[in-house]
């Protein structure tokens, strides 16, 4: 399942996973967080929630890359987590499956919002470019306010 958030960034991002998804005829669940009853990122009460639901892989998307403990416990839980984030790391790596940042990573040298990390995954899962993840990513871009260089640019641009 696909735990997002709730800006433009979060919702484009959980867009791009679910078309990506589909297209590769998987079936994905997904979870857009509420900014006043959630707050932001993924907590335990959610991992709890998941893991009754029977999930055995979280994508955090826009989140993530902070969650220490829920992802610790996601773990405990026996479900795998991969995060995709790109925002700020504040101490220790969270202790998930795999994770892809683009300054963590040596992705890019500047930031890219959460959407552009799902369009490119998208393309390498894909092996071609979805026109409307990249309008999703585009919009993103703008909306989180991402440096206009480079491969931020060019997405805006196309």
């Amino acid at each position: 399942m696909v735990y997002g958030d709730y800006d433009v960034d979060g919702i484009c991002s959980i867009s791009i996973l679910k078309r990506m998804f589909s297209l590769l005829d998987t079936n994905i669940g997904y979870y857009m967080p509420n900014r006043y009853k959630d707050g932001y990122g993924i907590n335990i009460e959610k991992v709890n929630e998941i893991t009754e639901k029977k999930y055995d892989i979280i994508i955090c998307i826009d989140n993530g890359i902070n969650a220490i403990e829920p992802i610790q416990k996601a773990i405990e839980n026996n479900i795998d987590v991969i995060v995709l984030d790109h925002h700020e790391l504040v101490g220790d790596l969270p202790s998930c499956t795999y994770y892809l940042h683009p300054n963590l990573s040596n992705f890019s040298s500047y930031n890219m919002c959460a959407s552009s990390i799902a369009y490119y995954l998208s393309i390498a899962l894909l092996g071609y470019n979805d026109d409307l993840c990249a309008v999703f990513a585009g919009i993103a871009t703008l909306s989180d306010i991402m440096p206009l260089v480079e491969q931020n640019k060019l997405l805006v641009k196309n």
